[in-house]
Order: C-alpha cells, then sequence, then structure tokens
C-alpha cells in the first residue's frame, strides 16, 4: 500500500522527501489508494500534509475523476 502512495504522491509534483512522509501516514491510517479521489483538503491538512501539496496532490487525483452529472 504505501508503495503505491509513494507513487501517487511524487506524480502529484510532493518531494519525494515528503512523499515518503506522505506514504507513510495514508499506510498508517489505513487509507487505501483506490480512495484516493475522496481525498479532501480537510483530510490532508489532519494527516499534515502541507498547503501547497495539498493543492497539488488535489488536482491530481480530480484530473482522472469522472465528471458528475447535473441534476
Amino acid at each position: 500500500c504505501r508503495e503505491q502512495w509513494f507513487q501517487l504522491f511524487p506524480d502529484s509534483g510532493v518531494p519525494d522527501t515528503f512523499s515518503k512522509d506522505y506514504a507513510l501516514t495514508c499506510a498508517e491510517n489505513e487509507i487505501e489508494l483506490d480512495q484516493s479521489a475522496e481525498l479532501t483538503p480537510e483530510i490532508l491538512k489532519e494527516l499534515k500534509v502541507k498547503l501547497g501539496h495539498i493543492l497539488r496532490i488535489i488536482r491530481f487525483v480530480q484530473r482522472d475523476k469522472p465528471p458528475t452529472a447535473s441534476t
């Protein structure tokens, strides 16, 4: 699980040194990679992710997110 997160964070623009810490935090909190689209700034703040990294991560995980249908 941690290895998958370690790939996501650098792919989103987070430096490797922080990626390792964030990957470990996600693993410790039992967050699976398939839940990445559900990450919110609030969740990432609770995980002690830096604000600039939050913006990069959210932008990265939402880029492949299918658009929602408007009602």
